[in-house]
């Protein structure tokens, strides 16, 4: 509870700080190994790796875009910015990104020490609840995975929420409530699942800031002897307090649903209520079990996958039902228990799917990161409470607790390494995940797809047609099914077997007529059989459906040229140029266009651009000695039509 202390942190400030940072480092410690990792093939390329927003680094227009686009179904303008600035100081280097990550974590789990020290007092406590929750083998995904940037990224803000919340409830005014509300903003700009943060507070209003009447104040101690209706109206302004985090909140609700709205799986929320509830109460297992024996994570969950055994749940239980069973027999225990168990299944909700889900994820590793603070609380003040009410035997049962504690943390520690090394690459991730799950269509999907780069095509069209075999009797949409179809024509075609990719392209835009990658490889197939008019129109539907994308456009500029279409050509490629200006090769195709079109001097003019971007491209220099020769012809005969005699020879 807060007191009337004059430092918010207690008569120790210094100390409180110096272990927040000890924390921080032991949290940084034992996750810096990432930065041995690279890119993974799993969103990091939407995010970072091909994003045209993040590889030009941190500029005016950058911000501006940034803030105006949507990235992969999500407006996280701040998450977007902090890849720019990676971008900046570590170029393009995964472990600039990877470090980035970590450096977060770290200052989030000092932050959630002081903002916990700061309302309960209890230190020991507060550094074992953060020591749980940082090293927890769960978190790995949040902070090794560089598409989970907005996790880390928004742990950050909502801490300081928290911090900046524990200041106002001490000496409460407009300017530290702003505070809280900036903090809030910001964390909804980088992730907006920070949308259950006021609901949060209230918990914390109930226990340990003890800002209203709590039901769990002994009748015997209460000043007076309340009604319910006296008890619920001393909570009422502390709804009207949090009215405008509530409208923030339903503000950012109302954006994700837009954005995501692409990636919204509708067929989830289309199913009977009592089988959603029931997969919901099915992913609270799955946490509760994997947060007691956290062993066989991956990143790829789906709805499909079979419900747990009833041991399997019951054995998950066992991560609440003592801490439930410690709270009615020992009335200490109870406000952080209830308190530390609702805020898990708050800060769980948007995730649980109960109304719809974004993308396949029943439950996922990243999901715990927020909720994972509530049920960490809950535990440790359960066993605390016990401890402190030992008795005679309460030291001895201190130091079991300490012990089992460190013994704890340590096996956590080796997990984490073990953990981390499969997030080296690609191949080990996928491979991990196939090994974990083999009937998950998409770890085939994915680790074909890595081999298939790799150039093992033999492996790659196996994964994809385990990934076939997997989708089977499952409810898998026919975009999931195009998806695979086309990566098996890939593999089909670049191992030299044409005639069995043109039949899974085709069996891919029959399932999806909207599979843009299906398409262009029929166009480029029909190209390549000699049968250039048909595939124009492939290339002409893409580029009407989206002008800017570019590898539409270039096919359709080559298969103009192929048709003669000079001038259809050349506009096709001055599009292309327009939309990626600093791509030499785009700059010399146009320039090579201007030549056939019988002008030099803007052939020039593109080579020269060209040339600032790439000196080295192959066939530049060539390029432009014709385009040099072509100009000085070109002004020669320009030199003659002006002479007097109009260029005739003299007469003899």
């Amino acid at each position: 509870m807060i007191t009337t202390r004059q430092n918010w942190l207690g008569t120790d400030a210094r100390s409180a700080r110096l272990t927040a940072c000890l924390l921080g480092l032991v949290a940084c410690g034992v996750f810096l190994p990432a930065v041995w990792c690279g890119f993974v093939d799993w969103d990091d390329a939407a995010y970072v790796v091909e994003n045209p927003l993040v590889m030009g680094g941190l500029s005016a227009t950058g911000i501006r875009d940034a803030c105006t686009r949507v990235v992969f179904g999500f407006w996280a303008p701040l998450t977007i910015l902090s890849y720019q600035l990676d971008a900046s100081l570590y170029g393009m280097k995964p472990w600039g990104f990877h470090l980035t990550n970590v450096l977060l974590h770290a200052a989030s789990t000092g932050l959630l020490y002081l903002a916990l020290l700061s309302m309960t007092g209890a230190p020991r406590r507060c550094a074992a609840v953060v020591l749980l929750f940082a090293l927890h083998p769960l978190r790995t995904e949040s902070v090794v995975w560089i598409a989970e940037r907005k996790d880390v990224l928004s742990m950050v803000f909502l801490t300081l929420a928290l911090v900046a919340y524990a200041r106002y409830c001490r000496q409460p005014s407009g300017a530290r409530f702003g505070g809280v509300f900036l903090a809030m903003l910001a964390g909804c700009l980088a992730k907006s699942s920070l949308v259950t943060l006021p609901a949060l507070l209230l918990l914390l209003d109930l226990w340990p800031l003890a800002r209203a009447a709590s039901p769990f104040t002994p009748r015997n101690a209460r000043a007076t002897d309340r009604t319910w209706a006296e008890f619920l109206s001393s909570w009422w302004p502390l709804l009207i307090e949090k009215l405008p985090l509530f409208g923030l909140s339903a503000v950012f609700a109302a954006i994700t649903l837009l954005t995501h709205a692409y990636a919204l799986d509708t067929s989830v929320a289309a199913r009977p209520a009592a089988e959603r509830v029931g997969h919901s109460l099915n992913s609270i297992a799955w946490y509760l079990l994997h947060t007691l024996w956290p062993t066989g994570l991956h990143p790829m969950h789906h709805h499909f996958e079979p419900m747990l055994s009833s041991g399997a749940v019951a054995v998950a239980s066992l991560t609440v039902v003592v801490p439930i069973a410690i709270a009615l027999f020992r009335p200490a225990a109870r406000p952080a228990v209830v308190v530390g168990l609702g805020w898990f299944l708050v800060a769980l909700l948007p995730t649980l799917g109960i109304l719809g889900r974004v993308g396949v994820a029943p439950y996922a590793d990243r999901f715990t990161y927020i909720p994972h603070i509530g049920l960490m609380l809950a535990v440790v003040w359960s066993v605390a409470t016990l401890t402190d009410e030992a008795g005679k035997l309460a030291s001895q049962w201190a130091y079991t607790a300490a012990a089992a504690l460190l013994a704890l943390l340590c096996t956590y520690i080796v997990i984490d390494e073990s953990q981390i090394r499969i997030w080296r690459n690609s191949e080990t991730l996928f491979q991990h995940t196939v090994a974990a799950e083999s009937g998950n269509f998409m770890a085939h999907f994915q680790y074909g797809e890595t081999l298939r780069r790799r150039g093992d095509l033999p492996k790659a069209m196996a994964e994809f047609r385990l990934s076939l075999q997997a989708m089977e009797g499952r409810r898998v949409n026919a975009t999931k099914r195009s998806a695979v179809h086309n990566a098996l024509g890939v593999a089909l075609r670049d191992g030299g077997r044409e005639a069995e990719a043109d039949e899974e392209f085709a069996m891919a835009l029959k399932l999806d007529p909207t599979n843009r990658l299906a398409r262009l490889n029929i166009g480029v197939a029909l190209v390549k059989g000699g049968r250039p008019a048909e595939a124009l129109e492939q290339f002409a539907a893409l580029v009407e459906s989206d002008p800017t994308d570019p590898d539409a456009l270039q096919n359709l500029v080559v298969t103009h040229a192929i048709l003669g279409n000079l001038a259809e050509s050349l506009a096709a490629c001055r599009q292309l140029v327009a939309l990626q200006p600093r791509r030499a090769d785009r700059r010399a195709r146009l320039a090579h266009l201007l030549l056939m079109a019988d002008e030099p001097q803007a052939a020039l003019s593109e080579l020269r651009i060209a040339t600032q971007l790439d000196p080295r491209y192959p066939g530049i220099n060539a390029l432009m000695a014709q385009a040099r020769e072509a100009a000085a012809g070109k002004r020669s005969e320009t030199a003659d039509e002006q002479r007097p005699d109009g260029g005739l020879p003299p007469r003899q």
